[in-house]
């Protein structure tokens, strides 16, 4: 067990930074770990001068997150750090520092804090009790209370948790031992605070408060106060601990030799004295309560402490508390001896991915031999082997969805935040595979997931769905954005089918269950999962497992698509075609002439991007193209020793939803079977595998986080240690890049200190996110996303480049429709890349569960980096892009140049990059591209077409204009 004890809180920025971030007001700083309830403290007010702090300490056991945001609803997220070091090595008591990041050009804030281990922990009982003088009038007694808080800290928001003991009842001159009655015991190895209060019929009477603190604790701040009152006299206000206590005592008495002083907070007596020094390890002492009212009381107490083998016990801090009520046993600081009828399960902390330093090939040879279990330990250790297939834009990405599918033998696993079952895989008359039994042509012309789940499933195969919806918020976004039906309306329509045919299915609701609903056998379950924890968060991973029962077979899809409507498009990104067809007789010779020339080329570069087939259907896309967006987005095919872990995931997943027991999915262990060699496999027939691609030896490291129930930031860190790492190239393909504060700052000090690195940052040209005050309510805005990358842009204007994806319909120029980037995509160097669900957002790493897999493979990181800048640069790219990285910078910048210069002067564009940087070349794309509104939305869901209603608009007002110069039509 470690104690983690927060010192000080210091600004960084120079007095002209601070001059214009004044609109940084309260700071709060929020720390957890993973068995615990969070805790906030108030960190003051935002000032030039530097803070310290009294008894600001968090006990441990695991990786504890330090988070620092400001503002009246403390949803700005200032900077994020995990500490885990102390875990892998013996603590030292001596004090180090983070940088925690916050909005704008400066970051501004040191955190100085100390780890140390806990040696000893303290028992305490109340001996007995003596009245001098009641309260209460003479007709009545005294009904005497002491109420226990542990681990005060006077900066908390929250207290420290509490018990309350009812001592009895006493009149002046009456003597009672309460041991035996009451059993005031406790252990700790915190500080913590008695309170004695007489209880009367309106009110409660204020004897004294009394605070216990530990050696180490008090050490820590005495020593600070020395530093503090020489830098700054007049900044320290902490509270009478430190004042009291000699410093000679604190000599003789060093941490590890334990010791508790004994101070008086209420304010009235500041006696102290100090318990348990030395080599003492019993002391009874007697106390004297003197209230305000007049009341007076002596209680004699005794105190113990313990060493050594004792704190073995501390191993799983909510086995310690079986006397309290669950929302206290949460809330470590405090400990109490375990009953007979208590078994508690031991913790485990997952690994930092950032502390495997250099790959060991044992975890693999383990997942391929078999014959183990593995548990949440393993999930975010490299394994090799891994072969590796990307999908890039939904066309290929769902077409090979659908043939390995439609492979399945045993069993079919999926998590998503949204899935539509009727959604459309593959045309029929494309299908690689045999149709599947139960496909029906009258249908429609493609083969929807539904009908691939109930064909397999009618052949044996185990299918198991956990899909997230909000129980408000999700609803009525999904309403007025792509999907046009609920998952309540999906899952009525698949039951019906299922029993028509005669299969069983079962639907659960995880969100607000009990956690003790058995899980249900049926052919087809399904699990409509609510949020994770928060308004705000969102089980966000996207995962489709196949035959995971079969080693050699299984196959697994990982990345930012999810199998809903509106995501199904090709690398072409057609730009749809109006309900009303504009005359294309007024485009002139040499208009069609520079089309032809621009597609002539094309064909001879790149002939996979131009006149391809157009795939349309209610099936794939929303209702009218007035709100249908040209979808680009990356999915992983992974086979090999990484999907066993992919297994294990789904598992804690799976197990969780029926439960609702974090213990029991993060100590969860899954057995695995050994790798069949050639010729062994005695499971049912396979038909052959076929897998694509030249990345056959991959090392794989998955990383996830899922907040509460495996509470910590490894994904945020990892962002950082991409952007510290990165030597000469950066390439973000993101929905939602550098939203957060911390990442933003840290990404302009990267800029300044290396002058030869170079950024491309790919995002959509508008997102989904809120703008105005709701953004800023819940740090979760558009304005946000467009502030940090004009900030990072403006760093180093002439290597970083900002942009956004558009496409033109060449026989009407005016068409111009963004591209939508729900690409989740970092790579480094042409080294390695991290990708799959997870956003650069606040969302996703502190709110959400998220899934995603770093890949070090040289060759698959140059590919897939090479294939995306074919696609986005077209007939620009040259042979001399794949290796030469500064020439892909200054390519990009190229088109991108004369893309603006072409709309300015309403041409057409080539390729298809252009500036969202600076903030007037942001502006300007706005302006030509088409985005729909929530109007617009919520206008096809009622059934009205927004290009007719336009079009009757448009006709009505060029009437008017008509007529009113004298030219009328009607």
């Amino acid at each position: 067990m470690f104690a983690i004890q927060i010192h000080s809180l210091e600004p960084l920025a120079s007095d002209d930074e601070l001059q214009n971030d004044l609109d940084v007001n309260n700071i709060f700083l929020d720390v957890s770990s993973e068995g615990q309830r969070p805790r906030r403290y108030f960190m003051g007010a935002y000032t030039k001068l530097k803070r310290t702090y009294e008894s600001l300490i968090h006990y441990t056991n695991g990786p504890v997150t330090l988070n620092l945001n400001c503002g009246p609803f403390r949803y700005h997220q200032m900077g994020v750090c995990t500490l885990y070091r102390y875990l892998q090595e013996s603590p030292s008591i001596s004090r180090e520092c983070v940088v925690l990041g916050q909005r704008g050009s400066s970051p501004v804030f040191q955190l100085c804090y100390s780890v140390r281990e806990v040696t000893c922990i303290y028992d305490f009982a109340i001996n007995e009790v003596t009245c001098l003088k009641q309260v209460s009038s003479s007709w009545r007694q005294d009904q005497l209370v002491a109420e226990v808080e542990y681990n005060h800290c006077p900066h908390g928001i929250d207290r420290g948790a509490r018990n309350k003991y009812k001592l009895g009842r006493f009149s002046s001159n009456d003597i009672g031992s309460i041991h035996s009655v009451h059993n005031v015991t406790f252990t700790t190895l915190s500080n913590f605070v008695i309170t004695f209060f007489v209880k009367t019929l309106a009110s409660e009477q204020l004897l004294a408060a009394v605070k216990f603190t530990p050696a180490p604790e008090v050490i820590e701040n005495v020593e600070r106060k020395k530093v503090e009152i020489k830098l700054r006299p007049h900044e320290y206000d902490g509270e009478h601990v430190a004042q009291f206590f000699d410093r000679t005592l604190v000599t003789q008495n060093d941490s590890s030799s334990g010791g508790l002083l004994v101070v008086r907070i209420d304010g009235r007596d500041t006696s102290s004295e100090f318990a348990l020094a030395g080599t003492e390890v019993s002391a009874t002492q007697r106390i004297s309560l003197v209230g305000a009212s007049g009341g007076a009381y002596e209680v004699i107490y005794t105190i113990k402490k313990r060493y050594g083998a004792v704190t073995e016990q501390l191993s799983s801090p909510t086995a310690l508390w079986p006397n309290l009520k669950q929302l206290e046993r949460q809330n470590l600081g405090f400990v109490m001896p375990q009953t007979k009828n208590f078994t508690a399960m031991p913790e485990t902390v997952e690994t930092d991915p950032a502390d495997v330093k250099d790959f060991s090939p044992r975890l693999t040879e383990l997942l391929i031999e078999g014959g183990c279990d593995i548990t949440q330990r393993d999930f975010s250790q490299p394994t090799s082997a891994n072969h590796v297939e990307i999908l890039i834009d939904g066309l290929d990405t769902f077409r090979r969805y659908y043939e390995i599918l439609m492979l399945a033998e045993h069993s079919i696993s999926i998590l998503g935040w949204e899935v539509n079952f009727s959604f459309g895989l593959v045309l029929a008359n494309e299908a690689a595979q045999p149709l599947p039994a139960h496909y029906d042509p009258a249908n429609g012309k493609w083969i929807t997931l539904e009908d691939v789940l109930v064909s397999k499933a009618k052949e044996g195969v185990k299918v198991r769905m956990i899909i997230w919806r909000h129980e408000l918020l999700s609803y009525i976004n999904r309403y007025l954005y792509l999907g046009e039906v609920t998952i309540e309306a999906e899952v009525a329509k698949l039951e019906k089918r299922c029993k028509r045919i005669g299969l069983t299915i079962k639907v659960v609701h995880s969100a607000g269950s009990s956690g003790t609903s058995p899980i249900p056998e049926a052919d087809i379950v399904v699990v409509i999962a609510g949020n994770p924890k928060g308004l705000i968060s969102t089980h966000h991973e996207k995962l489709v497992l196949v035959d995971h029962e079969c080693p050699r077979h299984t196959v697994a899809f990982t990345g930012g698509f999810d199998i809903a409507r509106g995501r199904f498009d090709q690398q072409a990104h057609l730009v749809p075609l109006p309900y009303n067809p504009m005359d294309i007789k007024n485009i002139t010779g040499v208009l069609s002439g520079k089309v032809d020339q621009i597609r002539k080329k094309e064909r001879e570069i790149a002939p996979g991007l131009v006149r391809e087939k157009r795939y349309t259907g209610r099936r794939i896309q929303p209702m009218f193209p007035a709100i249908r967006l040209l979808w680009h987005d990356i999915q992983l095919l992974l086979h090999g020793p990484v999907t066993r872990l992919l297994h294990l995931h789904f598992e804690h997943r799976w197990i969780y939803a029926f439960t609702q027991n974090p213990n029991s999915a993060k100590n969860l262990k899954v057995h695995v079977k050994p790798f069949p060699k050639p010729g062994e496999d005695k499971c049912r027939k396979h038909r052959p595998l076929k897998l694509k691609g030249q990345h056959s030896n991959c090392t794989v490291r998955l990383e996830r986080t899922w907040k509460g129930v495996i509470d910590t930031n490894f994904l945020f860190d990892d962002y950082c240690r991409l952007i510290r790492s990165a030597k000469k190239f950066l390439y973000f393909e993101h929905q939602y890049p550098f939203q957060n504060f911390a990442l933003t700052y840290l990404m302009c000090d990267m800029l300044k200190k290396n002058p030869e690195l170079r950024v491309i940052i790919v995002t959509p040209v508008k997102t989904d996110l809120p703008t105005g005050l709701v953004g800023e309510l819940f740090d979760w805005s558009q304005d946000h996303i467009i502030e940090h990358l004009n900030l990072i842009h403006s760093t180093a204007p002439d290597r970083v480049g900002v942009y956004g994806l558009v496409n033109q319909d060449p026989k009407h120029p005016e068409r111009i429709k963004p591209i939508y980037v729900h690409t989740k995509l970092t790579i480094v160097d042409d080294e390695w890349c991290l990708t799959g669900s997870t956003n650069m957002d606040n969302v996703s790493f502190f709110y959400s569960s998220e899934l995603s897999i770093e890949i070090r493979n040289g060759q698959l990181t140059r590919d897939l980096r090479t294939r995306l800048f074919k696609e986005h640069l077209g007939s620009f790219y040259n042979p001399n892009l794949d290796t030469d990285l500064i020439a892909c910078f200054d390519t990009f910048h190229k088109i991108a140049s004369l893309n603006e210069k072409s709309l300015r002067n309403n041409g057409l564009i080539i390729g298809r990059p252009v500036f969202l940087a600076p903030l007037e070349n942001y502006n300007f794309i706005l302006s030509q591209v088409y985005y729909p509104n929530k109007l617009v939305k919520l206008m096809v869901k009622l059934g009205i077409n927004p290009d007719e209603l336009y079009g009757v608009a448009s006709d009505a007002v060029d009437n008017v204009v008509s007529f009113l110069r004298g030219k009328s039509k009607l």
